[in-house]
């Protein structure tokens, strides 16, 4: 691979709140070089678009209408084994932490990780 060429990563925000998704979409593109990623406001609609689309990642926020971020965790950790999932969540403590990585999460990231 060319030392010029970085490799494309699709990613999948889920979270019910439209700013956290613009802010994270902004930041990963203008960072991280992340071009193409897809919005979710809930853990139903992040299951339906994962049926069309397989991400490279998913960062999925833990409360969310329909289907929270647990059972998204878990479906996604069961049916797409290859993606990344990611939690970022204001409602992190260690035991809900320890249970998503259980559950298939492979990191957290506090919202409020300043407190």
């Amino acid at each position: 691979m060319d030392q010029n060429t970085t490799p494309k990563i699709s990613l999948t925000i889920a979270d019910d709140h439209p700013i956290i998704r613009r802010y994270l979409k902004r930041v990963l593109k203008e960072y991280c070089g992340i071009e193409h990623s897809t919005e979710t406001s809930d853990g139903s609609e992040l299951l339906e678009s994962l049926e069309k689309t397989v991400p490279d990642l998913a960062i999925i926020d833990l409360e969310m209408p329909k289907i929270n971020g647990y059972d998204a965790i878990l479906e996604i950790h069961t049916r797409y084994p290859e993606v990344t999932t990611i939690v970022f969540s204001g409602f992190l403590t260690p035991e809900t932490q320890q249970r998503v990585i259980q559950m298939g999460a492979h990191s957290t990231i506090r919202k409020n990780e300043h407190e």
